[in-house]
């Protein structure tokens, strides 16, 4: 099976909005955007520099990623790449298709010698566990705080 990546276009808005709702719910995220409202930001963000890339296994999609590449800020010679979604559709996963899709990304999209950075919500240990069985490894821990209402 040869999973091929390909550059999205305004004719895939929509499917991008769809699977960033499947995306925000196995990762437990609280943001409240139905499919719709997903599909407009993810126009939004590709008219901002983001770039998207589909996965696709015999025509048909099967995942997604939306990632910018920039420069390190204390050393602009160092590439950096930050993956902000990443997603195999449910039905898909457990062939190997993440793995595939990210040394894709890796081997052919992303610059040589570039750090990837990205963000796992702590709700998402699922995600976490397939991150670091690709190599990733923590750098930082975001943490949060709210106060009292009353």
């Amino acid at each position: 099976m040869e999973l091929k990546l390909r550059a999205a276009t305004a004719d895939d808005y929509q499917q991008l909005g769809e699977m960033n709702r499947q995306l925000s719910d196995d990762e437990q995220s609280r943001n409240p955007m139905n499919a719709a409202q997903m599909a407009d930001r993810m126009e939004k963000w590709l008219h901002e520099g983001w770039q998207g890339i589909l996965f696709e296994l015999n025509s048909a999609i099967v995942g997604y990623s939306i990632f910018k590449i920039g420069s390190d800020y204390y050393d602009p010679s160092i590439p950096e790449v930050h993956l902000r979604q990443f997603l195999i559709v449910r039905e898909q996963r457990g062939q190997g298709l993440g793995r595939q899709a990210m040394r894709s990304l890796v081997e052919t999209v992303f610059p040589r010698g570039a750090v990837i950075h990205l963000d796992v919500l702590a709700t998402n240990p699922r995600g976490l566990r397939f991150w670091q069985s690709v190599g990733f490894q923590h750098y930082s821990t975001a943490m949060k705080f709210t106060t009292p209402s009353t």
